[in-house]
């Protein structure tokens, strides 16, 4: 409807200058629909958090769980209700705040990958244990994990707290490859006793590997 159609085209506006896959999908989604997406100024991304834009003189945060505690927004009843399925189900819920009031949310759903249960399967039938650290909603990182048979989750990571999860598992005497990309996995790369940067990561992670 015409709300949901506001609303998206706000969202898109906030993520037009980031180049998050995530933000890429909600453009997307907006210019799919034939959406005129309004301008928006003084983007800034907050990191592991969301992202910050100014549209029509307001502004404007796109973001998950964190952002949402951050800027002491609460979502309105309905609205929470529709997010816990979504959450429920694994979609990924991003919220369109202005100010400190929550305008709606966004859910994105990604298909997990036929090859990610093979991947998985194969490392545990080495006895390697497989462990997700994800910035994600709790309720999106279980959804994953038990439908890929993931040993252990740590879910809303921050990306500065990523490496102090990779030292917990070594703290327990575990030797740790960790997987990832992106200038915020750079330090649990670095700690880890292996650090593998898939090949879409930035320079940064790359070099940490």
């Amino acid at each position: 409807g015409g709300d949901t159609d506001r609303l998206l085209a706000l969202a898109a506006a906030v993520e037009s200058d980031s180049e998050h896959p995530v933000a890429r999908a909600i453009v997307r989604a907006a210019n799919q629909r034939n959406l005129a997406i309004p301008d928006a100024t003084g983007f800034s991304s907050l990191t592991g958090r969301g992202v910050r834009a100014t549209v029509d003189g307001r502004t404007v945060h796109v973001g998950g769980p964190a952002l949402l505690r951050e800027l002491g927004a609460v979502e309105p009843e309905p609205l929470a209700r529709s997010t816990r399925t979504w959450m429920d189900r694994g979609a990924a819920v991003l919220h369109v705040i202005d100010g400190n009031s929550v305008l709606g949310a966004v859910s994105l759903e990604d298909a997990v990958r036929p090859e990610s249960r093979q991947a998985v399967a194969a490392l545990q039938n080495r006895g390697i244990k497989v462990a997700m650290i994800t910035g994600d909603a709790r309720q999106v990182a279980q959804a994953v994990a038990e439908e890929l048979h993931i040993d252990e989750v740590f879910a809303e990571v921050l990306p500065a707290d990523k490496d102090k999860k990779v030292a917990e598992l070594q703290a327990r005497g575990m030797k740790v490859a960790m997987v990832g990309d992106g200038v915020n996995d750079s330090p649990a790369l670095a700690r880890a006793e292996v650090g593998i940067a898939i090949g879409a990561g930035t320079d940064v992670a790359m070099e940490s590997a």
